[in-house]
């Protein structure tokens, strides 16, 4: 792919620390790759380079893209790290150096969730003398809140405050510190530790920060504008006075603020963590045509917190037709027709006119949002495939809710053995029982070979528990 001004002039970039502001569809891993292309043909080593991204899928396939693209330089690449897994290595190093404990990395979800649960509920009994339990909705508010805690070093007390939370909440600030308690004398630590741990302990020994600062040369970050307060310190120690730091993101894009991602970040602080960088514009975008385009900047223009830019379609790029479709009521149906899901209506519509379903994609929010469609086009007999979740009769909720309208209706033991035992394993995650995987597939196998012992299976595995 042939570059354009725009991004050679990132790749090309030198001097000290840079801030690109990026449309979405614009070819950030592209330059990113050529931009280390650069670097590494100007003799900098790998050692000295680090690429940061913020999840696994991002980090594999940027890694993918880098080997692809580079292995004919013949020389070692860099390293791409998520912050997590840096996090990790901090903790690993800070273990064998005696400044942090030897605890064990708690990586299921539903072990968190149970020491959640069980701070919660003793905090909001003894807040409410005993009466009552805290609500579904109590326990997410406060998981909510002990990410937010750590994702940044001020102190429980102040994000409290900060977040403006209901005074019914008031007990999530000794439920934290519960929390931590308990945490420790189990000896566990969760994802949200990997970074918050090494960097209070940075933050409390200079020397240790010295020891972790200027080891490398270049810093990349992409999709920066998701990042929280703890990983912008934790950046900042890295750097140090050596590193130049180069970020990548979109402000307009900047959709994780309940887990601490601010759009000031790329708008305002960056430069003020990191003094006069050069400000780049990756305006063009190879994902859409300019109707799209157009219809993209009339709605972001209403975000507040944004930097100045205008979202182009590069001239390579196809046209992408924009449509306004009737609401149901408008089109050709019968009234049995437009009793059904909206999607039918624009499909059948569609047919109509010739087009063929193989055109039709239809976009959620949230998967929860999937099931009425699918509901709708399994009713309606036509195909579909839904990306990246199950569909809605394998998904674990709905799978569930099944199995306990066939308990209800005495059907549940009807099923052969292993649906039978699938669906059990449903029904015993949700709501979650707090077994590990492995116990509770073989507490699902005991009930399904023998439905009459349900009780006593249930008991005494709880009892286990």
């Amino acid at each position: 792919m042939k570059l354009t001004e725009e991004q050679l002039r990132i790749v090309n970039h030198s001097g000290g620390h840079a801030r690109v502001s990026a449309v979405a569809g614009s070819g950030k891993t592209t330059t990113m790759v050529a931009r280390i292309g650069h670097l590494l043909r100007q003799g900098v080593a790998a050692e000295q380079l680090l690429v940061l991204m913020f999840n696994k899928s991002a980090r594999d396939s940027f890694a993918d893209a880098m080997s692809k693209n580079l292995a004919a330089l013949g020389c070692r690449l860099p390293e791409v790290r998520t912050f997590h897994s840096l996090g990790l290595r901090l903790v690993t190093s800070f273990t064998k150096r005696g400044v942090l404990p030897a605890f064990r990395l708690v990586t299921e979800e539903y072990i968190l969730e149970r020491l959640a649960r069980q701070v919660v509920s003793e905090m909001y009994r003894e807040k409410h003398e005993n009466e009552g339990w805290p609500s579904g909705e109590d326990l997410e508010e406060f998981i909510t809140f002990l990410d937010r805690v750590k994702a940044t070093s001020a102190g429980v007390d102040r994000v409290f405050a900060s977040l403006a939370l209901p005074a019914r909440y008031d007990y999530f600030v000794p439920a934290y510190d519960l929390f931590e308690k308990v945490r420790r004398e189990q000896k566990i630590r969760f994802y949200a530790d990997l970074i918050h741990e090494p960097l209070m302990a940075m933050r409390a020994d200079k020397e240790l920060a010295a020891w972790v600062a200027d080891r490398v040369e270049h810093i990349i970050v992409d999709e920066y504008q998701d990042i929280n307060e703890a990983q912008q310190q934790l950046l900042q120690l890295l750097a140090g006075r050596r590193g130049k730091v180069m970020v990548v993101g979109d402000v307009d894009q900047c959709i994780y603020e309940w887990r601490g991602a601010q759009p000031e970040y790329i708008t305002t602080r960056f430069q003020q963590d990191f003094p006069n960088p050069a400000n780049y514009l990756l305006s063009f975008t190879f994902r859409y045509g300019h109707q799209l385009s157009l219809a993209a900047n009339y709605l972001i223009a209403n975000n507040k917190k944004r930097d100045r830019k205008f979202c182009i379609s590069h001239e390579s790029t196809p046209n992408t037709q924009i449509s306004c479709l009737p609401e149901p009521d408008k089109l050709r149906l019968t009234f049995k027709e437009k009793e059904k899901h909206p999607v039918l209506a624009v499909l059948a519509d569609w047919r109509e006119q010739g087009r063929t379903l193989g055109e039709a994609a239809v976009l959620v929010r949230l998967f929860a949002q999937s099931v009425p469609v699918e509901l709708a086009l399994l009713e309606a007999g036509i195909p579909y495939r839904l990306e990246g979740n199950n569909q809605v009769f394998d998904c674990p909720e709905v799978l569930a809710l099944t199995g306990y309208l066939q308990l209800v209706q005495g059907i549940l033991a009807d099923d052969d053995l292993p649906t039978r035992t699938t669906t059990l394993v449903a029904m015993l995650s949700q709501p979650h029982m707090g077994l590990k995987r492995e116990e509770m597939e073989k507490l699902a196998r005991a009930i399904a070979e023998n439905p009459a012992l349900a009780p006593q299976l249930l008991a005494t595995w709880g009892g286990n528990e």
